[in-house]
């Protein structure tokens, strides 16, 4: 029977335990702040699972060796990994972009037909 755990903590100070029980007949339990994230029975194969915190992608890894015995590894995909996660910054400024686009645009228009109405 083995039990695993760990410190995630974000730049700005938040940290997240999470934790792993792998039973001595292969059942697994990963949770993360108390809350099960995942079950998985008769483990006995090297195995990964991911998921997220927040909005950074974690992976916890099972590896067994040639003894047969297990072990653990927390690792953080870099968001050059994971290509679907995409800078909220950035989406947040292209939207303020095109909303000033199309309110200068909707502007023009009035002045336009304003210019022509007279």
């Amino acid at each position: 029977m083995a039990q695993s755990s760990w410190n995630y903590t974000f730049p700005y100070g938040k940290k997240y335990e999470i934790g792993l029980f792998h039973g001595n007949e292969g059942h697994v339990v990963l949770y993360c702040e108390g809350e099960i994230i995942k079950i998985d029975f008769n483990v006995h194969e090297t195995v990964e699972y991911s998921f997220f915190v927040e909005n950074v992608l974690l992976t916890v890894l099972l590896e067994k060796d040639e003894s047969g015995d297990f072990a653990y590894f927390l690792k953080e995909n870099k968001p050059e990994e994971t290509p679907i996660l995409r800078d909220p910054k950035a989406e947040r400024v292209m939207k303020y972009v095109s909303y000033i686009i199309l309110i200068s645009f909707c502007i023009l228009l009035i002045w336009i037909f304003s210019f022509y109405r007279k």
